[in-house]
């Protein structure tokens, strides 16, 4: 018997393209700022291979059948306020965390 469950919207072949059309970088495909989100890789998807997914649970769950995953920048941003963000994690977060529920169960 043949594999079970729905036919991928996307063919290893069209994945191929979206992976090329991906590579050249966000804004080769008109939008602003570096950075890829589902709805973003959603919209190339779409342009590239006419496949519609409906939301972005769809398309991560194609990128991770192909091992694609989340990626986590490896340096800080240059603007990055250090003294800044010091004095936030010090100063007002203590003041808006939330506090631990105390009601007994």
């Amino acid at each position: 018997s043949g594999p079970s469950g729905r036919r991928p919207l996307v063919s290893e072949d069209e994945f191929t393209q979206v992976a090329e059309a991906l590579k050249q970088g966000p804004a080769a495909h008109g939008f602003t700022g570096g950075v890829w989100t589902l709805a973003r890789i959603r919209r190339v998807i779409e342009e590239v291979t006419g496949a519609e997914y409906t939301g972005p649970s769809g398309v991560w769950r194609l990128l991770k059948r192909h091992r694609w995953s989340r990626q986590i920048p490896t340096r800080r941003a240059y603007e990055r306020d250090e003294k800044a963000v010091m004095t936030w994690r010090s100063e007002v977060w203590p003041q808006v965390k939330p506090l631990p529920s105390t009601a007994k169960r």
